[in-house]
């Protein structure tokens, strides 16, 4: 399956793949940015300025254009900040779950895109997005037959947009919150799920990032992205001590402790930067 896309004008790339990792708090939002430039926001942070103040400091000067904006799923750490980015930005397209559960930010997600007209893409597992200069997406969840999941609650976090984002032979997996459950899925699955880099899941809740999960997706580097003491005691020490011993150390960025990281890739190498 193949999800219809418009492309917006884009402000030009550098022929080079850039993946954004925000440090917005306990919560999670990043930048894609294709080698041609084309501009894919993937949530927005707990914050009602969350991703707007992230995309204003890496973003061009003036360029108020995303090609994309992707809700993975209806969480306040997630989905609050996309609201002032739909008011504020021109967007060629929101892609969200087919059926998103119910949640407290239903009522203001609808409104907002309402208020904005916005073109609302629903996707499930098995959507190919193409997002061109030889960069492609590929959704594996939610799946077909997760509707008990509707009613929201903890479980509700396996039904979040997963994407794997593949260039040339480097490769993302924005793994979201999901828990044990959709990760044993998705090893066990037809899709590839082995990536370069691993977006750790649930921002390193001792709910996710299982040891056969991480064996399957055996990332080079892992990002996480937990809040500087928060309260639900992420990242758990069991989990970092897993992905340590997989990646590393010095492949492993938090975005508590290293700010905003940046990935760059020509679709054969990779480069990392952090803010701090």
């Amino acid at each position: 399956m193949a999800a219809a896309l418009c492309w917006k004008v884009g402000s030009g790339g550098d022929g080079d793949l850039h993946v954004y990792s925000f440090d917005v708090g306990q919560g999670d939002s990043a930048l894609i940015v294709t080698p041609e430039g084309r501009q894919v926001l993937v949530d927005g942070g707990p914050g009602a300025d969350s991703a707007v103040k992230a995309l204003s400091e890496t973003m061009p000067s003036g360029d108020r254009i995303l090609d994309l904006v992707v809700l993975t799923h209806l969480d306040s750490d997630h989905s609050r900040g996309l609201l002032n980015v739909l008011d504020q930005y021109d967007i060629g397209a929101v892609l969200a779950r087919v059926d998103s559960p119910d949640s407290a930010m239903r009522g203001q997600w609808q409104a907002s895109l309402d208020r904005n007209d916005s073109i609302v893409i629903p996707v499930r597992a098995g959507h190919q997005l193409d997002l061109g200069s030889g960069v492609f997406a590929e959704v594996l969840n939610p799946r077909p037959g997760t509707s008990e999941y509707a009613s929201g609650g903890a479980s509700a976090n396996d039904d979040a947009v997963v994407l794997r984002l593949a260039y040339g032979e480097i490769s993302f997996l924005l793994t979201i919150d999901i828990e044990l459950e959709t990760e044993l899925y998705l090893a066990v699955g037809a899709a590839p799920i082995r990536s370069t880099v691993l977006k750790a899941a649930h921002h390193g809740s001792k709910t996710s990032s299982t040891a056969s999960f991480i064996d399957a997706v055996d990332p080079q580097a892992v990002i996480i992205s937990p809040g500087q003491s928060n309260s639900f005691g992420h990242l758990n020490v069991d989990v970092l001590g897993r992905l340590i011993n997989q990646t590393n150390s010095l492949s492993l960025y938090r975005t508590d402790r290293d700010g905003n990281v940046e990935f760059v890739t020509d679709g054969q190498e990779l480069w990392v930067t952090t803010e701090r």
